[in-house]
Parts: C-alpha cells; sequence; structure tokens
C-alpha cells in the first residue's frame, strides 16, 4: 500500500482530480500514516536543511505567537482551532458537491479543479511566510522559506480529496501537536540550566516551552553608579528579546525568541555590556 499511495499522490500532483477513495477504516489509517511518514521524512531530509542553510544568510527570526501562551492556550488554539480553520479556507472546497452543481458542471469542475488544488495549495504555502520577522530578504525567499506548508498544502489537498475534510484536519491536528507541543516539550526536558559563580557574579537561568499562569511573572532589576552597574536581576517567565531590548533597545540581533527565568547577583554590579555577553554565553544570540 506504500508503494500505491505514493505514487497515486505523486500523480495527484502531476494532475489533480477530485476522486474519493472507497476504503474502510483501517485502510484509511494506514493512508494517513503513510502520507504523515512521508511529509515527516521530507522535513527532515529536505525542510529542515533547507532552512538551516537559508537561516545562515538571510537571518530568520520567527515570530513567537505561543510564547506567551500556557499549555492548555497553545493545545487549543495550535492543535484544534487554527487546523480546523485553515482547512476549512484552504481545503473544504474542493469536493464536487450536490450545491456545487447548481452552478457549475461536473464536466467545468473537472477543468477548474487542478487550478484549484494549485491555487489554495500556493496560497496556503505564502501565508505561513508569517512564521517569520519580515524582511525583504525573506520576502525575496519566500518560496524557500515555506516550502514546508507547500508540500504540507499539497498533502492535505490529497487528503481531503481522497478521504474526506475531517481527515485532513486530523492530519492537520497531529502535525501541529508534533511541532508545536511535543517537541518543544522534549526541548525543554533536554536545556541544562545555565549557572556561572565568578568573585564578581552569580547567575542561574533556565527555558521553558510555555507560559505557567500559575507561577509568577517578574522583571526586577537593582542598580548601583546612576544604573551604569547591575546588582541583581530577578526575572521569571519573560523572553529572551524582552531582556535584551531592556539592556540594549537598538539592537540588531537576529534568534528565535525563548521564555526564561533569570537569577543575577552582584555585590560590585557590573555593565550592562557584561551581561549582555553572559547572555550570549547561555544562549548565542549574536
Amino acid at each position: 500500500m506504500i508503494k500505491t499511495t505514493l505514487t497515486e499522490f505523486l500523480n495527484f500532483i502531476k494532475k489533480p482530480n477530485d476522486k474519493q477513495l472507497e476504503l474502510n477504516f483501517k485502510q484509511k489509517v494506514k493512508f494517513f500514516f503513510i502520507l504523515f511518514l512521508f511529509e515527516i521524512i521530507i522535513t527532515v531530509t529536505i525542510v529542515l536543511p533547507t532552512l538551516w542553510l537559508a537561516d545562515l544568510f538571510l537571518r530568520l527570526e520567527h515570530n513567537s505567537e505561543f510564547l506567551k501562551m500556557t499549555f492548555v492556550t497553545a493545545l487549543v488554539v495550535g492543535v484544534f482551532i487554527v487546523p480546523f480553520f485553515e482547512e476549512l479556507i484552504f481545503r473544504y472546497l474542493l469536493r464536487y458537491t450536490k450545491l456545487k452543481a447548481r452552478f457549475i458542471s461536473r464536466e467545468r469542475w473537472d477543468k477548474l479543479f487542478p487550478y484549484l488544488v494549485y491555487t489554495f495549495s500556493i496560497l496556503f504555502g505564502l501565508i505561513h511566510i508569517t512564521n517569520f520577522k519580515i524582511n525583504w530578504l525573506a520576502l525575496l525567499f519566500t518560496p524557500l522559506l515555506v516550502v514546508s506548508q507547500l508540500i504540507g498544502g499539497f498533502i492535505l489537498s490529497f487528503i481531503r480529496v481522497r478521504l474526506n475534510f475531517y481527515w485532513g484536519v486530523g492530519f492537520h491536528s497531529l502535525w501541529n501537536l508534533i511541532f508545536i507541543i511535543v517537541f518543544p516539550l522534549i526541548w525543554e526536558a533536554f536545556q541544562e540550566p545555565f549557572e556561572e559563580k565568578t568573585e564578581k557574579y552569580s547567575v542561574f537561568a533556565t527555558t521553558q516551552s510555555f507560559f505557567d499562569d500559575e507561577k509568577p511573572e517578574n522583571f526586577t532589576t537593582n542598580w548601583k553608579n546612576n544604573e551604569t552597574l547591575l546588582v541583581s536581576l530577578n526575572v521569571k517567565q519573560h523572553s529572551l528579546k524582552e531582556i535584551i531590548n531592556s539592556f540594549e533597545p537598538n539592537n540588531d540581533y537576529y534568534f528565535d525568541d525563548i521564555l526564561i527565568n533569570i537569577d543575577f547577583q552582584s555585590e560590585e554590579g557590573i555593565s550592562k555590556k557584561e551581561f549582555l555577553e553572559i547572555l550570549d554565553r547561555a544562549y548565542e544570540f549574536k
């Protein structure tokens, strides 16, 4: 079934057609996960290396819309609400129905259908350029940056047509669950706290994937010498970008933001530049 499914998908890309498969539930599950594994392989072997190379030259910075969300909010929004509405907008119309038959013949629909699939799949990919902070280089290389969503758009269209709308929503939701929820939690689990102790200062910093509304949010600093020497800093559940901007407002650093907690103490105090160097050793943003 693997070869048949992938061959069918490639033929669908070459010439999309509105044809639903007659499969039992077990066959649909196999069909679903063959395509899911296929997209995982494409992502690992093509998409991630492409984005890594692009990041070397384009100074990419992801938007962090989920950064201040709680786990539950990110789960509801990213795994349930967003996939449903994106599938509704970009894929729901990709079937010939009795309602459409009142306005367009089946013959004309079949001629129009490939253009609809390509249009909606490309639009689905292009809107995801908003995943990045926009600059002229990002816009210039948009097709490269949204290659994952372009591929995903065709796979989701294929699933919507061959199975049905809800299988497409399920595919989209599972994908978002892995990349929005599971991977960040795994990343957090393997992150070691950053700790430095010298004669001048001590600092302890940790990262977290989601905002915890049961814990305090705090950003307090103590200075001396007219706010030129930092004596103490206590940060709970603030983004790295917020912290850096408070010390160097007009910076041009490009990095993917994270949520961090920091406890810093220094009897004599250190300069803003010295503190930013400590942060850079911890999180490599320069």
